[in-house]
């Protein structure tokens, strides 16, 4: 069991086929900004027949962890101050809190021939997956840019 905790996952080939972006040039403010990303297959598989570089994995999860710490840091009051956010300031708020992502037909494929006694594949597929802004009782909502507070 020990030798099978350290084995470490990569991902060999992912891509998707469509991206689109539909951008409501003349009404940003008042609807969303719609990501659509079809066909997407992500093939993953272990590590153990490749080179491992323990300090690059160090270096990795230390930069991980400096990030989730300065993302959980309040902001500083008086570096934001109580100054008046301009126009495209409040439109790239409101655009970025109203962006709705959109995933169809998601392929999964995880293959093994190194940690298992015979060759092991498996997969998953979703077929919609849909990110989009709610509000407190999860009804699909358009947030202005005078939001003051985001449940993430």
């Amino acid at each position: 069991m020990q030798g099978r905790m350290k084995v470490i996952r990569w991902v060999e080939n992912n891509y998707a086929t469509k991206i689109s972006i539909d951008i409501p040039w003349t009404s940003c403010t008042h609807e969303p900004v719609l990501v659509h990303v079809e066909e997407v297959l992500v093939l993953a598989g272990p590590t153990a027949d490749r080179k491992h570089d323990p300090e690059k994995d160090k270096r990795l999860s230390r930069a991980h962890k400096n990030r989730r710490l300065e993302d959980a840091r309040p902001p500083d009051p008086e570096a934001l101050g109580d100054r008046p956010r301009g126009f495209m300031e409040n439109l790239a708020t409101t655009i970025v809190n109203n962006v709705q992502v959109s995933l169809q037909n998601v392929h999964i494929r995880y293959e093994d021939s190194v940690s298992t006694n015979g060759p092991l594949a498996c997969g998953l597929v979703l077929q919609n997956l849909t990110a989009v802004t709610t509000n407190s009782k999860w009804k699909a909502t358009q947030i202005d840019a005078d939001a003051r507070s985001l449940l993430r």
